[in-house]
C-alpha cells in the first residue's frame, strides 16, 4: 500500500471536519488517477454521500463500475446497494443480490454483510443474514460486528447472548464504527449486557454524535430532554433532533415534530409540527445503511 493510500485512509478514519473530509477526497483522487481499484471504490463513495466534496451520484456509478470491472469486491456491493435502494440508479433487486453474492462469495466483508441485511428482509432467512454477519465480523468488517451484536442483544433466531453482542460492539467501537457507539449507548442506557449507566450511555451517543451520526444525534438530544444522564436541556435536545431530521432521519424527525408540537426547546409551532410529521410519512424509511 503507498503512501497515498496509506495518508487517505488515516484521514477518512478520523476526520472530525470538512477540511479533513476534503483532504481525504483529495487523496483518493491521487490514487484512483493512477488506476487503483480500491481507491476508486473509496472515492465513488465520497462522491455517493458528498464526503469532501459535492454529492454527485453519476461519477460514484461510473468510478464503482470502473472499480468493478478491475475486480474490487467492494465496488461490486456499493454498486449493487445503489441497485437495491434506487441511489442514482433504477432499482433493481435480482441485479443488487447478483452482486452482493459475487463480493460475499470471494469473502467480502461489505458484500457479506449487504447480503445480510437484504436476506433479513425476507422471511425465513434470518439464519443465513446471521451466517454472513459472522463470516464478516470474524474478518473484521465492523459493520457487521455491529449487526450480529444487535441480532444477539435482541435474541432473534440465535439464542440471546448479551456479553458477545457486547464484544461484537466494543470490536466494531475499536475500529471508529459510529454505530456501535450507539449500540453500546444503549446497552448502558438500559442495562443490556451491562451495568445500567446513563453517564456512560451519554458518552457513547456523544462520541457518535460527534462523528454526524444521526443515531447518536437522536439519543443524545434525547437525552438532553429527558435528563438520563444530564441534566434536561431543552435548547441542547432540539437542536441535536434538528440536526439528525435534517438528514431525514425518520425516528428523528417523529422527535422533533414533537418537539414542535410540545414547545420542547423552541416555541409552539403546531403548523411546523404538522409539516415534519408529513415528511415522515413520505420516507422511505428502509434507505441505505451505510450512506
Amino acid at each position: 500500500m503507498d503512501a497515498h493510500v496509506q495518508l487517505e485512509r488515516c484521514y477518512l478514519r478520523w476526520a472530525r471536519g470538512a477540511e479533513e473530509e476534503k483532504e481525504a477526497t483529495r487523496l483518493f483522487k491521487i490514487a484512483a488517477e493512477a488506476d487503483n481499484c480500491s481507491e476508486m471504490s473509496e472515492l465513488g463513495s465520497c462522491y455517493q454521500v458528498g464526503l469532501g466534496c459535492r454529492r454527485d451520484l453519476s461519477d460514484a456509478i461510473i468510478l464503482y463500475s470502473l472499480a468493478m470491472e478491475g475486480g474490487n469486491w467492494n465496488a461490486h456491493a456499493r454498486l449493487g446497494e445503489c441497485l437495491q435502494f434506487g441511489i442514482g440508479l433504477e432499482k433493481d433487486l435480482d441485479e443488487a443480490r447478483r452482486l452482493y453474492e459475487f463480493a460475499a462469495d470471494n469473502k467480502n466483508g461489505m458484500g457479506q454483510t449487504f447480503l445480510g441485511l437484504m436476506y433479513e428482509k425476507i422471511d425465513m432467512e434470518d439464519l443465513e443474514a446471521n451466517r454472513l454477519y459472522r463470516l464478516a465480523a470474524e474478518d473484521g468488517f465492523s459493520n457487521a460486528q455491529m449487526c450480529l451484536g444487535k441480532i444477539l442483544i435482541n435474541g432473534r433466531e440465535t439464542e440471546r447472548n448479551e456479553e458477545e453482542a457486547i464484544r461484537y460492539f466494543c470490536l466494531g467501537a475499536a475500529d471508529s464504527n459510529s454505530d456501535t457507539y450507539v449500540q453500546l449507548g444503549l446497552c448502558y442506557l438500559y442495562g443490556n449486557g451491562v451495568k445500567a449507566d446513563e453517564e456512560q450511555a451519554v458518552k457513547y451517543f456523544g462520541w457518535a454524535a460527534d462523528h454526524e451520526n444521526c443515531g447518536g444525534q437522536e439519543q443524545l438530544g434525547l437525552c438532553f430532554k429527558l435528563g438520563h444522564g444530564v441534566e434536561t436541556d431543552p435548547e441542547k435536545a432540539f437542536h441535536l433532533l434538528f440536526l439528525a431530521a435534517s438528514k431525514r432521519h425518520s425516528s428523528s424527525i417523529v422527535e422533533l415534530g414533537i418537539c414542535y408540537r410540545d414547545g420542547c426547546g423552541i416555541s409552539e409551532y403546531k403548523e411546523i409540527a404538522c409539516k415534519i410529521l408529513e415528511v415522515l410519512l413520505k420516507l422511505e424509511t428502509a434507505g441505505a445503511l451505510w450512506s
